[in-house]
C-alpha cells in the first residue's frame, strides 16, 4: 500500500507507513491539504522525486518543452545563414534563457500543487511563475553577476600574465608571479562560487513558494542551508551527475540517428537542426526531475529547520 502522505510503498497488511509513521487508512482519506512531510536521505529523496515526476509526467514535460522549443527555433533561424531572419536566432536564445528561469519556477510550484491539491495544472503553474518572473529573473542576474565576477578577475589576470609571458619570455619573474597569482585567484574564485552557489541553492524556491523578493530569497536560502552545506552540496552533485548521464544517454542515440537522416535529407544544416532537436528532447526529459528533486530538498531543509508540513505549504501557496 502506498502512503498518501509521503508516497512510500508499504506491505499490503501494514497499518502504519514505515517512512513517516502515519496511519495508512487515515492518510488515504485525505491525500492533499494536510499531513507531515518526512525528512529524507538521498535515496528516499530520489525515490520521491521519481514518484512525483511519474505521477505528473506529461504536465512537467509540457512545461519543460517551452524553453526547449524556443532554443530549437533559435537554431532554425541561425541555420538560415544570410537570410534576413537569421538575427531572430539571438532573440529566441534570449527568450529560451528567460523561459528556462520561468520553467524552473513553474515546476517547483507544480510540486507544491501535487502535495496540496493532488494535481498539477499547467496553466496554474505557468501563471504563478510568470507572476513572480521578474523576481526570479532579477535573482538569476544577481547570482550570475556575483558568481561570474568571482571567476572573471582571476581569469583576466591569468590571461594577461600568459600573454605577457609569450612576449617577455619565461624568465621574467614578475610575469610568472602574475600568471601564478591569476591561476590561484581563478581557483579561489571557483571554490567561492561553488560555496555561494550552494548557499543560494534554494533562493528561487523561496521566491516561488514563500513569495520572497529576489534578495530576500537569497537570504532565506542562506539561513536554510546553514548547517547543511555539505549535505546540499552532495545531493546537488549526485543530481548533476544523474541529469548529465541520463541526458547523454538520451541525446546521443537520438542525435546520431537524427543527424544521419537530417544530413541525407538537408545536408549539414539539416544535421545541425536535428542535433538541436535531440538535445532539446533530452533537456525536456531530464530537466523536470532536477527541479522536482531540488524542490523536495528545499522542503526537506525547511522540515529539519522549522517543522515544515503540508498545512504550512498549503497556507503559503493558497495566496495565489
Amino acid at each position: 500500500m502506498d502512503c498518501q502522505n509521503c508516497g512510500r510503498t508499504n506491505a499490503p497488511d501494514a497499518k502504519y507507513c514505515a517512512a513517516c509513521g502515519v496511519e495508512l487508512g487515515a492518510t488515504a482519506a485525505a491525500p492533499a491539504g494536510g499531513g507531515s512531510i518526512p525528512t529524507r536521505g538521498l535515496g528516499a529523496l530520489l525515490d520521491e522525486a521519481f514518484r512525483v515526476y511519474r505521477a505528473n509526467f506529461w504536465q512537467f514535460v509540457a512545461i519543460a518543452a517551452i524553453p526547449a522549443a524556443a532554443n530549437v527555433l533559435a537554431n532554425l533561424f541561425f541555420a538560415a545563414g544570410d537570410s534576413p531572419l537569421a538575427p531572430l536566432g539571438g532573440i529566441f536564445i534570449l527568450a529560451s534563457i528567460v523561459l528556462s528561469i520561468i520553467t524552473a519556477g513553474a515546476i517547483a510550484f507544480g510540486v507544491a500543487r501535487h502535495y496540496t491539491r493532488g494535481e498539477v495544472d499547467i496553466v496554474d503553474c505557468l501563471s504563478h511563475a510568470f507572476q513572480v518572473g521578474v523576481f526570479l529573473i532579477a535573482q538569476a542576474i544577481v547570482v550570475t553577476v556575483i558568481l561570474g565576477g568571482l571567476l572573471v578577475v582571476g581569469a583576466v589576470m591569468f590571461v594577461i600574465g600568459a600573454i605577457a609571458g609569450v612576449f617577455e619570455g619565461d624568465s621574467d619573474g614578475a610575469v610568472l608571479a602574475l600568471v601564478l597569482i591569476g591561476a590561484l585567484m581563478f581557483l579561489a574564485g571557483i571554490v567561492v562560487a561553488v560555496w555561494l552557489g550552494v548557499r543560494w541553492f534554494s533562493g528561487a524556491y523561496a521566491v516561488v513558494i514563500e513569495g520572497k523578493g529576489p534578495i530576500a530569497g537569497l537570504g532565506r536560502s542562506w539561513n536554510l542551508v546553514t548547517g547543511s552545506w555539505w549535505r546540499v552540496f552532495g545531493i546537488g552533485l549526485v543530481l548533476a551527475i544523474i541529469v548529465t548521464v541520463v541526458g547523454i544517454v538520451i541525446a546521443i542515440p537520438v542525435g546520431i540517428i537524427g543527424a544521419i537522416a537530417g544530413a541525407v535529407a538537408a545536408g549539414e544544416q539539416g544535421a545541425g537542426i536535428v542535433g538541436a532537436i535531440a538535445g532539446a528532447l533530452a533537456t525536456i526529459v531530464v530537466t523536470p526531475f532536477a527541479y522536482i528533486a531540488g524542490t523536495l530538498l528545499y522542503f526537506d531543509l525547511r522540515v529539519r529547520k522549522e517543522g515544515f508540513d503540508i498545512d504550512a505549504l498549503t497556507a503559503e501557496t493558497s495566496r495565489v
